[in-house]
């Protein structure tokens, strides 16, 4: 997706990415809306039942880039041998 930019700047995206997620976290992880964040109201993500959906689409995700992975490097032998 990002292959047409330099791999400096694909760094820089990701630094810019993880400072926001680090800077974030705590919103990220609270399940509210923004009146009940403003005055504190929030519960955690983890007890309601959109945090454990989160963690289960995130471990499918990771799991489908595996496999896909694993699939390509075969693939790529099989192309190399010929």
């Amino acid at each position: 997706m990002l292959g047409f930019l330099p791999p400096v700047a694909r760094g820089a995206i990701a630094f810019v990415l993880l400072v926001l997620v680090v800077a974030g976290i705590h919103r990220l992880s609270t399940a509210t809306d923004y009146l009940g964040y403003q005055t504190n109201q929030g519960v955690s993500l983890f007890a309601v039942q959109l945090g454990w959906a989160f963690v289960v689409s995130l471990l499918a995700l990771f799991g489908s880039a595996i496999y896909i992975a694993i699939e390509l490097g075969r693939d790529g032998r099989r192309v190399r041998s010929r």
